[in-house]
């Protein structure tokens, strides 16, 4: 938007992001729907792995859900006022300002995502399991991202 005052010319605008990302962490396997396999030295195999794909004669098949699939999303805010000032026909004078946020990846589930604490970890023998790993729905001090973001940069 501008206004313009007299010897004044006034901006401010505004912008806002929101980010999602609907995905398989990519661990070591990325097989999360499953997979089949065409071996040419399989039982069932003509020797020939592309005919074996096209006559289905599988050699082995998995069918993974073993990884979850991450809905994360983020959120991006800015704004900005200037002030274009013609002080004389020869001078002009330009200030602003702009506040940028760049939030987080968090997680879409609100339970948080898990962060190393060295302080809660217990390596003995009768330690529960999982020591040392926090994340937001077991202390909410911790940030659903694992870590603070600034609220706004300027």
């Amino acid at each position: 938007m501008t206004k313009i005052l007299g010897s004044h010319t006034l901006k401010a605008g505004f912008y806002w992001d929101y980010a999602q990302n609907y995905q398989t962490s990519g661990g070591l396997n990325d097989s999360v729907q499953g997979g089949a396999e065409f071996d040419p030295w399989g039982p069932t195999s003509t020797g020939n792995p592309l005919a074996d794909w096209v006559t289905g004669r599988i050699s082995g098949f998995s069918q993974d859900a073993g990884e979850a699939v991450q809905n994360m999303k983020y959120y991006q805010y800015s704004f900005f006022v200037n002030d274009q000032w013609k002080a004389t026909r020869r001078l002009t004078l330009t200030g602003g300002l702009r506040f940028d946020h760049m939030g987080n990846w968090v997680p879409e589930d609100a339970q948080g995502v898990a962060v190393w604490d060295a302080a809660t970890y217990n390596n003995s023998p009768s330690a529960p399991a999982w020591t040392g790993l926090e994340w937001h729905s077991i202390d909410p001090s911790i940030p659903l991202s694992g870590f603070p973001s600034k609220q706004f940069f300027v």
